[in-house]
């Protein structure tokens, strides 16, 4: 079985939760099934759609994540008990072939097995727990059918036949938006600091065990109903929660389970104590292997399960996030400072410091930093390599002190009524490997570069994949004939040329990347190729010409042979890089009030309703906009003109930028970017590369979505309002 659809979405207004894409039902078992390819909401359909989360799978070319669900209630066969199947997907497309069967196949082996067919259907859901939801959601085409996969409706994304969508990039879980909740936390553990807790553990550095199959515990066990911190073999634990009816049980071999129910905050962790009298150099290579199973997890707002330490001159606080209880990632609001995306042990994570005055492991009211690097997929199981995060954080000037622990860690809030559930860990030990034989771990899912999953393809199976080819997205690899992504490593976003008008008045545009090369040169200025087509390449002086073929390789995933003979320069002008820009220059203005002002030129306007605000202007067109209590604020300075060219006549336009967030707190909208206004028709514009708030601007900024578009070499969201 397949499905083609196309998805327009319309006016969506005040939806909660919503499933787009296949649903149906079996008989002898009872089962209800959803294939989630799209959703009208905002965010992407969580973990509370399921009691059992079986983990992330390459379904029909796609991530997907599966859950399992058991339901009493209305059915096909009225009032009954039954199962219910998901398949989310983890990008959202708005056209596309789905492979029905496919997902069938990958429930079977999971044991989610089907029944007897009663329907299977194409499906637009959505829901509200306000006061209703509003809008249109149109399926100008839709076809269920038997057979094979076809893509002979007007599929503006063919490879979406193959679940290859460029769909949105943006719902992997929603951050939140009340700030300083990590204060609620209760870190002042008085962990065990003998010396003679640490385990040196070479047996399992091999990473031989199969702990990723982990049912169950071992060995003898404590249940802890109320706060407390003790050991068990030689290992530290900690319970602490701040309301409800909670407990954990800790387990002589490392595991252990927490249990919550209506918690406000609620945390518990195992792993090793140290007496803060070393550095994680003078101790060894630290590593920590876990397996998380969830179970019932509910009204959970933020969490952190992965690694939770500290360390002493200087004092720090320190976590390694590699998953979550919560429906969505931990964002930028963890920490002042967002030092950026690196691949720290084969996966992407997100590197934040913090500075906080609050209680710590020496008191209530003590100054200390805040570590975060927080996973961009979560997992539920594998090995983390924490050493190779201290190094990374060393890299950004994050200096660890001398060691007091590093356990594993299990940590829910919630910011209304308490937050419930359960989260599992049948396997879970901290250990230290001081040999010279770093452990491998065989449980770990390969990782790529996110330019390489948003295109819908998956990253290669395996860690040793050979390199076929390289572009702009990063590194490809083959497996069963398909293209996937080889490596992490993470290509450096192209910072675009400039080029003369003499060619963008033929209709030309400039290359993509400052560092193209040229290939050909004349009276116009110099010239590039990009994919096979012209672009103006820059000013660069022509020092030395020879002829030359440039040959792009032949594949099937994007092009074919190309081949283009012309005149090679060797050297052009290099741009500034003015992404390394740390202040700003010239003369300056700070306005305190609502104000459209110039200077140096350069127009500029402060706006804001209500607070106490601020920015400053330069001379240079820098700018630095400072806001307090504010509903709405905006500052922005460029281009002013009279309102009697249109963009054609005056010429092509650019904007260089850099921005530097910085205490960022309490921002429910936003947009960095673009900004303007034309007459004859009159129309507001906005180009967004950026926003303050912990989440992307959605569906909601428009009641026409044109769709997804490449537009200078990166994707965009089109849409178009009239208000």
């Amino acid at each position: 079985m397949y499905a083609d659809f196309k998805l327009v979405k319309q006016n969506i207004q005040n939806v909660d939760y919503s499933y787009v894409g296949i649903y149906g039902w079996t008989r002898n078992p009872l089962v209800e099934f959803y294939v989630v390819d799209n959703w009208l909401s905002q965010w992407r359909p969580g973990d509370w759609v399921g009691n059992k989360k079986h983990g992330d799978f390459i379904i029909d070319g796609a991530t997907y994540t599966v859950y399992e669900n058991t339901r009493t209630g209305p059915s096909i066969d009225g009032n009954a008990t039954f199962k219910q199947y998901f398949s989310i997907r983890q990008t959202a497309r708005d056209c596309g072939t789905i492979d029905i069967t496919a997902h069938f196949k990958q429930w079977e082996k999971l044991g989610m097995n089907m029944g007897k067919m009663h329907e299977a259907k194409v499906l637009g859901e959505a829901g509200s727990t306000g006061s209703g939801t509003s809008g249109t959601a149109d399926f100008p085409y839709a076809k269920v059918y038997i057979g094979e996969g076809n893509t002979s409706y007007n599929d503006p994304n063919p490879n979406n036949g193959n679940g290859n969508g460029n769909g949105n990039t943006n719902n992997n879980g929603w951050q939140w938006p009340f700030g300083d909740w990590w204060n609620w936390n209760n870190p002042n553990t008085n962990s065990n600091d003998n010396p003679s807790n640490v385990q040196t553990n070479p047996s399992v550095s091999t990473g031989n065990e199969d702990y990723c199959s982990a049912t169950g515990h071992s060995g003898q066990s404590i249940k802890v109903t109320s706060n407390q911190v003790g050991d068990i073999n030689g290992i530290g634990y900690e319970l602490w929660s701040d309301s409800g009816n909670n407990s954990a049980t800790f387990y002589e071999d490392g595991s252990f389970s927490c249990s919550f129910r209506n918690a406000k905050d609620y945390l518990c962790r195992s792993g090793l104590s140290f007496d803060s009298t070393q550095t994680h150099d003078q101790i060894g290579q630290i590593y920590a292997d876990f397996k998380l199973v969830k179970q019932n997890i509910q009204n959970v707002d933020y969490s952190y399960v992965g690694i939770y330490g500290w360390s002493r001159d200087p004092l720090i606080e320190f976590y390694v996030v590699d998953n979550w209880l919560s429906q969505w990632r931990p964002g930028d609001w963890v920490g002042n400072k967002k030092h950026g995306d690196f691949i720290i042990d084969g996966a992407t994570y997100t590197v934040y410091e913090n500075t906080r005055t609050g209680p710590s492991i020496d008191g209530d009211n003590t100054f200390f930093k805040q570590f975060f690097s927080i996973r961009q997929n979560a997992r539920e199981c594998g090995r983390i390599d924490v050493t190779a995060h201290f190094k990374q954080w060393e890299k950004l000037g994050m200096k660890l002190g001398k060691m007091h622990e590093v356990k594993i860690l299990g940590e829910a809030g919630s910011t209304g009524s308490g937050t419930s559930g359960t989260a599992d860990f049948p396997y879970a030990k901290v250990f230290i490997d001081k040999g010279n034989d770093e452990p491998i771990d065989i449980n770990d899912t390969p990782s790529c570069p996110s330019t390489i999953l948003d295109q819908g393809y998956p990253c290669c199976s395996d860690s040793q994949c050979v390199i076929v080819y390289t572009d702009e997205s990063g590194d490809w690899g083959v497996e069963n004939n398909n293209w996937c992504g080889c490596g992490d490593r993470v290509p450096e976003p192209p910072t675009p040329s400039s080029c003369p008008s003499t060619i963008l008045d033929q209709g030309y545009p400039c290359c993509s990347d400052n560092k193209c090369v040229v290939v050909y040169t004349d009276e116009s200025g110099d010239w590039g190729v990009e994919d096979g087509n012209w672009c103006g390449c820059g000013g660069g002086k022509i020092v030395t010409t020879t002829t030359t073929t440039t040959t792009k390789k032949t594949t099937t995933k994007k092009t074919t042979t190309r081949t283009t003979t012309k005149t090679k320069t060797t050297t052009k002008a290099d741009k500034t890089n003015f992404c390394s820009i740390t202040s700003h220059s010239g003369q300056s203005v700070t306005e305190y009030s609502n104000k459209v002002g110039s200077i140096g030129g350069i127009g500029y306007e402060l706006w804001s309703d209500s607070g106490n605000n601020s920015a400053t202007f330069y001379s240079d067109g820098s700018f630095s906009c400072s806001f307090r209590n504010a509903k709405d604020y905006l500052c922005r300075t460029g281009l002013s003109f009279d309102s009697t060219k249109t963009h054609e006549q005056i010429g092509h336009m650019y904007a260089d930028f850099k921005l530097v967030k910085q205490n960022i707190q309490n921002v429910d909208y936003s947009y960095v970017g673009i900004y303007g206004w034309t007459r004859n028709p009159l129309v507001e514009f906005y180009v967004v590369d950026n926003w303050l708030s912990q989440w992307r601007p959605g569906d909601w900024v428009g009641n026409k979505k044109h769709g997804d578009f490449i537009i200078d070499g990166a994707t965009y969201t089109v849409y178009e309002n009239n208000s």
